[in-house]
């Protein structure tokens, strides 16, 4: 279930921005946008019903269950949605389009990183 809205989420993301101008940086942006969302929602899933360290994204039995997806998807949403904002308003701004795209891939990996983790501790 988690992969359907997974690729959903990438094919959404995908198509977010064409009509606008293009640095050499933005697609690798949008990719970044997509792995992001991907490895969030799969930490998620892999996360969901078992025991959470992390106290603010913790329920109150101490399990990672609607609170913190709300909450992780509220903050990686917003990320996603400053960044393309900035994009839009700064359609040729190749260094903030970079840094932002490096920033994006490296979160990802961190987050894929752990849902892989989770999953092995299944």
């Amino acid at each position: 279930m988690a992969k359907r809205y997974g690729l959903w989420l990438l094919i959404v993301l995908l198509s977010m921005s064409t009509a606008f101008a293009e640095s050499r940086w933005t697609k690798p942006l949008r990719w970044s946008w997509a792995a992001l969302a991907v490895s969030t929602v799969s930490d998620t899933a892999s996360s969901y019903g078992h025991s959470e360290a992390n106290p603010w994204l913790a329920s109150r039995d101490q399990r990672f269950s609607g609170r913190g997806v709300a909450l992780k998807a509220a903050v990686i949403g917003g990320i996603i949605a400053g960044e393309y904002l900035l994009h839009r308003r700064l359609p040729n701004s190749e260094p903030a389009h970079k840094t932002a795209a490096v920033i994006n891939f490296a979160a990802a990996g961190v987050t894929a990183g752990q849902a892989i983790r989770n999953w092995r501790m299944d």
